[in-house]
């Protein structure tokens, strides 16, 4: 019997995109999207090893809209080459949400007298759409355990290739660093010449004609955000998303994408409410939860054998899928009734 062969893929940053979030919005945003591309990698790794049916160790549920981990365990022999073309269809998926964004923005938004902007901000998207993420994978040798592989990843990790993006202008009022997204963030300007005053205006206009287009539940006129911030609150949109799962349709990948509508669904301006904690029906809850004692677990799990540490790693992802699925559909109900 051939020993298995481990993979672990992950990306980053995680952490830091959900923190960024300064609307109930932000976070169901950042967290499809990281979601999103998570089952991407999936995705194509299955299509990488169609003889293997068991090919994706964790997540053992796949589902787009929450709760996929963004460390992701294959088994199987893949090569160099094969995790080139998972990371292919990684930055490609990303770059189809960031231009359907774009794209959106630039058919829907106005001047004040009633023109359509003059956008030069289009360098600044394809940086992005470029260098938003890093990408790290490790293989183990056959017979090596999952555990020792996910050491050698963290080890990738400590070796970053990062690029930095530079940028002109005025920093996003969400995270305070990167440049804010508006028609002329990408205009070449003498900054002997530079009216701050006049970018200003146009910054508040633009935001303003955001806000007038979008409503107020989605963005603020007074918000200035980066290019990943607008992202992420963008495609919480009805119709930006149907426009991602279009591009989808067509994509050279087996996508799932009738699941890809629920999160706009679920973020309808209509179904949010003001919340009174003094009226019975009502309640508000926060569930937070530590890494520290899960990740103890996982090495515990190496001592059982190679066989044994996948089955039950793939059963405790299996679990936590299924509670996250019946959170979600006991809130439904909740509200149905």
């Amino acid at each position: 019997m051939e020993k298995p062969i481990y993979t672990v893929i992950t990306f980053a940053p995680v952490q830091g995109f959900i923190e960024k979030s300064r609307k109930l919005r932000d976070l169901y945003g950042s967290s499809y999207l990281l979601s999103l591309l998570s089952w991407v990698i999936c995705q194509a790794a299955k299509q990488l090893q169609q003889d293997n049916e068991k090919v994706v160790v964790s997540p053992a549920i796949l589902n787009i809209t929450q709760g996929m981990p963004n460390q992701i365990i294959l088994k199987g022999d893949f090569s160099e080459a094969d995790i080139e073309q998972i990371k292919t269809f990684f930055v490609e998926v990303w770059a189809l949400v960031a231009d359907s964004c774009r794209e959106w923005i630039e058919e829907n938004t106005w001047q004040q007298d009633g023109s359509k902007w003059t956008f030069d901000w289009d360098r600044n998207w394809g940086l992005w759409k470029k260098h938003a993420w890093e990408f790290f994978w490790a293989k183990g040798k056959p017979g090596q355990s999952i555990s020792d592989v996910r050491e050698k990843i963290n080890q990738v990790k400590h070796q970053r290739d990062w690029v930095g993006i530079n940028w002109q202008g005025e920093s996003s009022t969400l995270s305070g660093i990167d440049g804010i997204a508006y028609p002329g963030l990408g205009k070449i300007i003498d900054f002997r010449k530079y009216n701050y005053q006049e970018e200003t205006r146009k910054i508040q206009d633009f935001y303003s004609n955001l806000s007038y287009v979008l409503g107020e539940s989605f963005i603020d006129e007074r918000e200035q955000l980066s290019i990943p911030e607008l992202v992420k609150r963008l495609v919480t949109n009805q119709s930006i998303i149907k426009i991602i799962d279009l591009k989808l349709r067509s994509y050279p990948l087996n996508l799932e994408t009738s699941k890809i509508t629920e999160l706009a669904e679920e973020l309808n301006p209509k179904t949010f409410k003001d919340l009174n904690r003094h009226e019975s029906e009502y309640w508000t809850g926060w569930f937070q939860g530590g890494g520290d004692g899960a990740g103890k677990y996982f090495k515990s799990l190496k001592k059982q054998g190679a066989e044994q540490e996948e089955k039950l790693i793939n059963e405790f992802s299996h679990e936590m899928g299924n509670w996250g699925n019946k959170l979600i559909n006991q809130q439904r109900e909740k509200y149905l009734y």
